[in-house]
């Protein structure tokens, strides 16, 4: 049986490709043809064709008797008749019976043109990539026969006989074995110079392969692998054809790389892929089943085979397993050698035969193999045999042109695909322009077409190794071909050896210069997958070749091949197109935020555009929110089972730790829906049908990686994959930490203040008894929950505490817990949290960790785990959300929190047994307070009475801003009573309705017409709203209310808060809750009104208290948080400052910083530690007719060691005015400044814990005739022990003050 190559073949029938079948109309036996009568006689004729061998022997036998008897005595006695010229005709040179034929018109088949009756000895190959047609013969005589029928064609395009190209024996000038192969590597080492040994022992550091480590590879070093490997080692989807001797599939190094046919079941018996050829598992071997035709001439008959392995018993094996290695040998696996392209697959396909020849039609027909069977290069150690150092005298025979037109079709199916054909140049010295003059080929190298990139080879030194090939216009670049190591095969009596071994020639500097071409492909066509980039990578590779030092070489290029240097190239080529991103954060362990976790955030916005958009307002409100965890290998970056099924966007965001380079990011779905893919907020373009994409980075560190999902329908799947610069495909990314930077956070306007350790609850109450996960989702903007309680363990009193009363009891509750963490130790940063419910969610700084929600009907409680979680040092905002029946057994919330362990994965895992409820020590609450009993038993507050309004500058379009960003221009506390003094029992009170001109008289004289501002209004208070109705206005300012945590007005919200009686039933007398409003787009006019049913709300001293944060034990620690505030030395750090000419005339400015910076002048500064606020200071070489500011910044240290009531006074002179902020709260405003204003004495009063020291800020403007900055502060409370002025004991320098 045999295989025809034919169009809609099929499936191949048959065990030898290459065995002739019965072809044509006549079929064998019939009469009436010389040929079937030839087959049908019998006698001697029969036996001879039976017997053709021994038939021949005595055909030569008797010829030689006749001619010995016969002709020799003729010419002996009368001489020889001279011999008449016969026409040289090339189709008669001897060779296998095949010829390759190719027709203009591509619609005729060769079989067609002869008689049928000789198809039965014909077998036809067609290659479908170049239409050109293989004809196989039983014998020469068919073969001329045939000949006669095809030359008459007007379309023949040509005609020639399968020749061979070239001869495999140890393809190189000179093979070492055993102990003088090192010896003569270290001589190569030796003349490289002390500068490449240094850098082969640098780059060694990348891999552990040991001929790498140990400089052996050296040729590695040359061409700067270690420089193009840090973007890429190329891609397992990048197939390289290997035209050779085939390669020892078996050898460790080589067998990661073996390209598999995916497509194909091995040993079946079966064409399964339809290409043609059976069980093509790894390749093919196209003349490898062979069989000896002619004893006397070692010419060979060879057929196709699947096992690119056959005949690996040949000296000729070793060949292709040398060159494979050189390619794509596995890296990092602590053997042999190192390819330059580890990462590439490598397609096997054997051309040479039984004897180590390489014919034409093998060469074509793997060329055919490779094209329509996905290979992206092919490189081919091959080419044609001339004696060393031919020079041509005279125009190469005819049949040169033949040949040069049948390779040029061959290889221009690759041309058309972008197809890379990197060729050897050749090993016999031989100048290649002059056989181009002259007429003569050397194929495939001088094929001239635009993807065949012409090879010779360099030493050790970049000098042309002294045997190859050359020519200016002929061989492209150079590689290193001298002294090459590479993986060897052996087979001594059936004794197998996979080992190692040094070759020179052009066949090494091929490929090295294909897997160069395998870098730079991989990068080019990471975005869209196509690999098919024949002349862009031909054309980095001559653009980026390195010219030596000693000058150019005898080629094209003149130079040598870069790896590092094409590489480099590529990426310069894609940063033109892609805009690299710098590092939102430079590199460390884990992301350097407040809060971060294993995983992405998840957030559902409501839908806006189409499917096909992944269009974001930057100011949309989330849906809802949640972490999608990521662990390996359990919970892997597949996004699917959504909370929402249509009418969202999903939005799925992290931190990723990347290195500098190239990436591949790609996003899969097996629906085919669309998503989008961002990093630092800039678009990656995926395409539209692998959908991957490329980036570039700057420098490792960590990024912002988002994913945008405009569809998320039940069915819908996707699996996030990225492929770095290091590795070798895509994968699937665990290195993600979900933080919430960009996710809404509750405004925390008292920070820093354990004013309580107890949750704040805020809920409603609804009739359904079943919760759907939007219920829990809606709570986002906390709106519509006006009721109000505070709980101390939820896990024991929650229910109790929301039903309290007799029974019927209302259906269920819905709302949510507020408290925060205290900072932790560094050592207890990595924390998870454990939660039991029926119906509840965990929020850390406004990201759902944890969704433990059940239907409230089943009445079953459930348990969910939140990633291991890295709180850092600092505080966060927890929230639990909830739907709760009346009491029962599942009614409760049961929060725990334990430590994480690190998995042998490397991943953070929590660790069941460690976790333990949260104690009142890890909580603080800055939303509800409890002012005297925190302050005698908790001490990290003290307390004034009032409202505290900040204004912050006009630039501020949102109320994105909190006192711990950003610091307000003007502080200012109400209510301000008459009189000079103050005092925590005073009934005076005003208005809510004012305007910051009232407040701050001479802002809008001196406010640019059009200026606005951002004010805060702040206090915690113990009363409710009549009838539990809230108005704020003015509307154009876009006001926002919250009680505690609950909005209860603006946006989103219905307009209700808690009722007096229902705020004091449930929170009690003795707590406080806090009351915010903040405006934007506000005027010096505006009208900042707060009102309830008409009536507006009354600020006083008495029902408001304002938390003075900031506080320091005896250590000078910050009692909050632990860290060092204050100094050892005791005494006073006091800066001075002119005004800009932006300064309000009449009013003190707050934010000196800002002044600071206006004036581009250095502040004057002055340390006295004898002294402290008690003094005057006269600055060095101030105008003492000129305005100036003044700040004195430190820690008041009170005398009394007892908890209570503290008055303080402050005395100005004339000409100044002082105001005074004591954490984030104004305790003594400033009056409104006037150069003639006559001396006032004031004073305030203050509840403080004993042993502390209070954080506060001193601001004088002044224009004193003195030119003194006059700071006068006494304690007048409590006595005896608290009298006295601020001398150097009462007043503490920070600790980061100069000294």
């Amino acid at each position: 049986m045999s295989r025809i190559y034919d169009e809609g073949a099929g499936a191949a029938s048959t065990s030898s490709a290459w065995q002739p079948p019965f072809r044509g109309t006549t079929q064998p036996g019939e009469p009436g043809d010389k040929w079937s009568a030839r087959a049908n006689e019998g006698g001697p004729v029969a036996w001879a064709r039976n017997h053709p061998y021994k038939a021949a022997t005595l055909l030569l036998l008797l010829v030689g008797i006749i001619v010995t008897v016969i002709v020799v005595p003729i010419c002996s006695v009368k001489g020889c008749p001279p011999k008449a010229k016969e026409p040289q005709d090339d189709l008669l040179k001897f060779g296998a019976p095949r010829l390759l034929v190719s027709f203009t018109d591509e619609l005729i088949d060769a079989l067609d043109l002869i008689p049928a009756v000789l198809h039965q000895y014909i077998e036809k190959v067609l290659l479908l990539s170049s239409n050109i047609q293989v004809l196989d013969f039983v014998d020469e005589d068919v073969l001329q026969e045939a000949r006669k029928y095809i030359t008459g064609e007007q379309s023949l395009d040509f005609l020639i006989r399968d020749f061979n190209m070239s001869s495999f024996g140890p393809n190189t000038t000179e093979a070492l074995f055993g102990s003088g192969m090192q010896d003569a590597i270290n001589g190569v080492l030796a003349s490289l110079g002390r500068r490449r040994k240094l850098a082969a022992t640098s780059a060694a550091r990348l891999v552990n392969d040991p001929f790498f480590v140990n400089g052996t590879q050296y040729y590695l070093n040359n061409m700067n692998a270690s420089g193009a490997w840090a973007y890429t080692r190329g891609s397992p989807e990048i197939v390289i054809a290997v035209l050779d001797t085939g390669f020892d599939i078996a050898h460790p190094d080589l067998a990661p790389s073996l390209w598999t046919n995916a497509k194909e079941i091995p040993g079946n018996g079966i064409d399964d892929d339809g290409n043609g050829y059976i069980d093509d598992v790894n390749g093919y071997s196209f003349a490898g089943a062979c069989a000896v035709l002619d004893n006397l001439t070692g010419s060979c008959k060879c057929g196709g085979t699947p096992d690119p392995n056959s005949n690996s018993n040949q000296q000729s094996y070793f060949h292709g397993t040398h060159v494979s290695g050189l390619i794509a040998a596995a890296q990092n696996n602590s053997l042999g050698i190192t390819g330059i392209a580890p990462a590439v697959k490598l397609m096997v396909l054997r051309v040479s035969n039984c004897m180590g020849d390489i014919q034409t039609s093998s060469v074509f027909a793997a060329l055919d193999y490779a094209v329509r069977n996905g290979a992206h290069i092919v490189s081919a150690s091959i080419g044609q045999d001339y004696p060393y150092g031919f020079f041509p005298l005279s125009p190469a025979p005819s049949y040169h042109k033949s040949w040069a037109d049948a390779y040029k079709k061959a290889v221009q199916p690759l041309a058309n695909k972008g197809v890379l054909l990197v060729a050897a140049a050749g090993n016999e010295n031989i100048d290649l322009d002059n056989l181009v003059a002259k007429g003569w080929t050397y194929s495939p190298c001088l094929t001239l077409l635009p993807n065949v990139l012409c090879v010779g080879a360099t030493d050790a030194l970049d000098g042309k190794a002294f045997f190859s090939n050359f020519g200016a216009g002929s061989v492209a670049i150079g590689a290193p071909g001298m002294q090459i190591y590479s993986t060897f095969y052996t087979n001594t009596s059936g004794v197998i050896q996979h080992t190692y071994a040094p070759l020179n020639g052009t066949s090494q500097a091929t490929p090295l210069t294909a897997g160069t071409a395998a870098l730079v492909v991989s990068l080019l066509g990471a975005a869209d997958g196509n690999y098919y980039r024949a002349v862009d990578v031909r054309a980095l590779l001559l653009a980026s070749s390195r010219l030596p030092t000693a000058g150019r070489l005898p080629w094209d290029s003149g130079s040598v091949v870069s790896a590092g240097g094409a590489v480099g190239e590529t990426v310069k080529l894609l940063s033109r197109d892609l805009k690299p991103l710098s590092p939102l954060y430079d590199d460390s362990a884990s992301p350097p935020v407040a809060m971060s976790f294993q995983g992405l955030v998840e957030t559902y916005y409501a839908a806006t555009g189409s499917q096909y958009s992944a269009s974001l307002d930057p100011n949309a409100v989330p849906v809802d929110q949640a972490s999608r965890q990521i662990a390996f290998p359990q919970r892997p970056p597949v996004l699917t089972a959504f909370k929402y099924s249509s009418g969202v966007l999903a939005t799925y965001t992290a931190l990723a730790r990347l290195a500098g380079g190239i990436w591949g990011v790609q996003v899969e779905s097996v629906t085919g829906d669309l998503a989008f893919v961002f990093v630092n907020g800039q678009e990656v373009p995926l395409d539209t049908v692998t959908r991957k994409g490329v980036f570039t980075t700057t420098a490792q560190g960590w990024f912002l990686l988002e994913v945008r999902i405009p569809s998320t329908g039940v069915n819908t799947r996707y699996t996030l994959m990225t492929k770095g610069p290091n590795d070798d495909e895509f994968v699937q990314p665990y290195n993600l930490w979900g933080s919430p930077a960009a996710s809404f956070l509750f405004p925390d306007r008292a920070p820093y203040v354990q004013l309580s350790s107890v949750w704040l609850a805020n809920y409603a109450i609804i009739d359904n008894a079943t919760v759907s996960p939007a219920t829990l989702g809606a709570q986002t903007n906390r709106a519509g929950y006006p009721l109000s309680a505070v709980v101390a363990n939820p896990s024991a009193s929650l229910a109790a505490t929301l039903f309290p009363g007799p029974s019927p009891q209302p259906a269920a509750a819905a709302g949510f817990l507020t408290a925060f963490l205290m900072p932790r130790a560094a050592a207890l940063r990595v924390q998870a949290f454990k939660i039991s419910c029926n119906g509840c969610q965990l929020m850390i700084d406004g990201v759902v960790i944890i969704d433990a929600y059940q239907p409230l009907i089943t009445g079953v409680g459930v348990s969910g785990f939140s990633p291991c979680i890295d709180l850092g040092t600092g505080t966060h905002q927890m929230e639990m959300r909830f739907a709760l029946k009346p009491p029962s057994a599942s009614s409760n919330l049961a929060l725990s929190m334990g430590a994480c362990s690190t998995a042998p994965t490397g991943y953070l895992l929590p660790t069941p047994t460690n976790f333990r409820a949260l104690s009142s020590e890890q909580l603080y609450n800055p939303l509800v307070w409890d002012p005297k009993g925190c302050a005698d038993t908790i001490g990290t507050a003290a307390y004034i009475g009032g409202l505290q309004c900040d204004v912050y500058s006009s630039g501020r379009q949102t109320l994105s801003f909190a006192a711990a960003q950003s610091r307000p221009l003007y502080k200012v506390r109400l209510p301000a009573c008459s009189g000079n003094t103050e005092t925590l029992a005073d009934t005076c009170d005003v208005a809510w309705d004012f305007t910051l001109e009232s407040l701050l008289p001479g802002l809008n004289a001196s406010t640019p017409r059009g200026a606005k501002f951002g004010v805060r209004c702040w206090t915690l208070w113990n009363q409710g709203f009549p009838g539990g109705n809230i108005t704020v206005e003015p509307a154009d300012a876009s006001p926002v209310a919250y009680i505690g945590s609950a909005k209860v007005f603006g946006a989103g919200s219905p307009g209700s808060a808690p009722s007096s009686t229902r705020l004091v039933d449930e929170l009690s007398r003795r707590h406080q809750q806090l009351l915010a409003v903040d405006w934007v787009q506000v005027t010096p006019t505006s009208r900042l009104r707060v009102s309830s049913n008409g009536t507006v709300l009354r600020v006083d001293l008495v029902s408001m208290r304002l938390p003075i944060g900031g506080l320091a034990d005896p250590t000078l620690v910050d009692r909050f948080n632990g860290s060092v505030v204050a100094h050892a030395n005791f005494g006073t750090y006091v800066a001075s400052v002119y005004p800009a000419s932006t300064d309000v005339a009449a009013l003190v400015v707050a934010d000196l910083a800002s002044a600071y910076a206006q004036t581009g002048a250095a502040m004057v500064q002055v340390m006295q530690p004898s002294t402290g606020l008690n003094t005057a200071y006269s600055f060095p070489g101030v105008n003492a007719s000129r305005v100036r500011y003044a700040q004195a910044d430190g820690f008041f240290y009170p005398l009394s060691y007892v908890t209570g009531r503290t008055s303080v006074r402050v005395a100005d002179p004339q000409g100044q005015a002082t105001g005074v902020v004591m954490g984030n709260v104004t305790v003594l405003n400033a009056q409104p400044f006037a150069a003639a204003a006559a001396a006032r004495t004031r004073s305030f009063e203050m509840y403080v814990p004993s042993n502390n020291l209070l954080s506060t800020n001193v601001v004088v403007k002044t224009q004193a005739p003195s030119g003194a900055a006059t700071f006068d502060f006494f304690t007048t409370a409590p006595s005896p022990d608290g009298v006295g002025a601020w001398d150097k004991w009462q007043w503490v320098r920070r600790a980061d003050a100069p000294l």
